[in-house]
């Protein structure tokens, strides 16, 4: 049971890293960045997916029966740990470690929350707070230290940035990841996830300010201030305009007036077939038996069996082999002569004969004499 687990997760971790390779070789340069998102996003669920679905295709073929199989039954000692009962523990162990660390930052952001002067602001929420951090948000809160000193224009060019990141839920697709990360703790292509969706985000808000702000270059100076400050929050699930991504931030802006073709996205369906023809379909071979009529077996005597016990010091097992042997194929019987034709009968005078006949119909018995003269 266990094994079989291991195995499906396994066949994730591998789905994973084919549709993030052609995200990485492919799209990761264009600037259609919503469906950039959308493909990571659904590449993750895909992965789960596919090798959790089964389609079984049934092959016949004819096989010949020649003799009796071998049967081999084997017996595992109860005292010793089973390896994928150790394999278990140590999986549970990663489960809990990683569980512990996505509830301590849960904690320590509602902590904030709880000790921050929240203040509302044209649909979500600024939490001004006492700790000198960069400024962040997390589902519908900005974080804003009061330490920080911006212009008045800087303000709100930040704020309008994070806003991005409230009005497009990005939040949520960080804790959809992280929780995706605690199953696949020991997966490392989840950490390239986290860090291409993060810079998607980053670029999406880019865009919007870049675009539809009309910001221009007092956004791109406020970007290159905020790219030489040192401070920086290490949270998994939040965003912070201080994003030391900057040379990368500044090309996708760039590259906004270029027109990218998304049916790119499309390039990536003979990946998800060929994922989908190794992990989802299953072929079965049903033999259909058939008797090899050259070797017939006395089946009136009994089949000796033997039994066979091995044990193996390396992995303490003991293996139980029961053999049939089969008897020697009888040699086949020889023609029988034909036989010569019988004289006609010839009887003596005065012999008489009794012919006693039974009726099955009448359930009556007649006897007849036959008298020769």
């Amino acid at each position: 049971m266990y094994t079989a687990y291991f195995i499906y997760l396994l066949e994730v971790s591998v789905c994973m890293m084919i549709l993030y390779g052609f995200y990485h070789m492919v799209l990761k340069n264009e600037n259609f960045f919503q469906t950039n998102r959308l493909y990571l996003l659904s590449s993750i669920g895909l992965s789960f997916v596919i090798p959790g679905v089964h389609y079984t295709i049934i092959k016949e073929t004819v096989t010949t029966a020649t003799g009796v199989p071998e049967i081999s039954i084997a017996t595992e000692s109860t005292n010793t740990l089973d390896f994928s009962t150790i394999l278990l523990l140590l999986y549970c162990v990663g489960v809990g470690l990683a569980c512990l660390k996505f509830l301590f930052h849960l904690t320590s952001i509602f902590k904030m929350i709880r000790q921050a002067e929240v203040k509302e602001h044209k649909g979500f929420k600024i939490a001004h707070i006492d700790s000198k951090l960069p400024v962040f948000s997390f589902l519908n809160y900005i974080f804003w230290s009061k330490e920080l000193n911006y212009e008045d224009h800087e303000s709100e060019q930040i704020i309008k940035h994070e806003q991005v990141h409230i009005n497009q839920r990005h939040s949520l697709d960080l804790m959809f990841l992280e929780l995706v990360s605690i199953l696949l703790w020991f997966n490392p292509i989840l950490y390239l996830y986290k860090r291409s969706l993060k810079n998607i985000h980053e670029f999406i808000a880019d865009q919007d300010l870049f675009e539809k702000q009309n910001y221009q270059y007092r956004y791109l100076d406020l970007l290159v201030k905020e790219s030489k400050k040192q401070h920086e929050l290490k949270l998994p699930v939040v965003h912070t305009f201080n994003n030391h991504q900057l040379k990368k931030r500044l090309i996708m802006i760039k590259n906004n007036d270029k027109r990218s073709n998304k049916l790119k996205v499309c390039w990536s369906l003979p990946f998800l077939a060929a994922l989908v023809f190794f992990f989802s379909f299953e072929t079965v071979v049903v033999a259909q038996g058939k008797t090899n009529t050259d070797d017939v077996y006395k089946q009136t005597d009994p089949m000796p069996v033997d039994t066979i016990y091995t044990y193996d010091p390396k992995t303490k097992k003991e293996t139980v082999r029961y053999v049939t042997r089969p008897v020697a194929p009888v040699a086949p019987v020889a023609p029988v002569a034909p036989v010569a034709p019988v004289a006609p009968l010839t009887f003596e005078p005065g012999r008489i004969d009794t012919i006693i006949t039974f009726d099955p119909k009448t359930l009556k018995e007649s006897i007849k004499i036959i008298k020769y003269d």
